[in-house]
């Protein structure tokens, strides 16, 4: 497993030009996926995030110091279902009016774990800024990035009011990506 993504990892600073070798590559909803899943009567509630940029920082000399940034348009989020959007998107939800966006931002470099990378970093939605890992794995040509984080809803205020009951609407919220930075 270490070395698939030391493979994959060293393929990716291939990949990159020498002049680049510490710029910012970016990504946005146009080549990356970006999809949440909670949980309502035990049933899986998936949705994706429409609109979201950022950017992954890469030293092909040290993988280790990879960081990333991430900027969410919270209320593009899509459950397939227009009418439960709209509830997600009030005030006892995201509150997408009056926090229309979220960030997740590294705090420190990045720790090889299993076959990916275990990366630091803080997660801020609803006004409420709170400690988020995340791990990452890089395909096996290193263009590609996915992974995946895990939250507790009521940490940032989300569902509050009369959704908040664990019992119906999960507390933990999984949130996974693809990213397909532009080389």
């Amino acid at each position: 497993m270490r070395l698939a993504l030391a493979t994959a990892l060293l393929t990716l600073a291939a990949a990159l030009p020498a002049a680049q070798a510490q710029d910012a590559l970016r990504f946005d909803a146009g080549n990356s996926t970006l999809d949440f899943e909670g949980r309502y009567g035990g049933e899986p509630v998936p949705g994706v995030f429409k609109v979201f940029a950022g950017q992954v920082i890469w030293s092909p000399t040290n993988p280790l110091a990879t960081r990333f940034e991430v900027e969410i348009e919270v209320g593009s989020l899509d459950t397939d279902y227009p009418d439960r959007d709209e509830v997600l998107r009030d005030p006892d939800w995201f509150d997408a009016a009056g926090h229309p966006t979220a960030r997740w931002v590294s705090t420190a470099g990045c720790t090889l774990a299993d076959a990916g990378l275990d990366c630091p970093g803080e997660l801020t939605l609803r006004g409420t800024t709170r400690a988020v890992p995340i791990r990452v794995e890089a395909s096996a040509d290193g263009r590609v990035l996915s992974g995946r984080a895990s939250i507790n809803r009521r940490d940032f205020g989300v569902g509050g009011g009369t959704w908040d009951d664990p019992t119906m609407i999960a507390e933990e919220v999984t949130i996974t990506f693809t990213l397909r930075p532009a080389f």
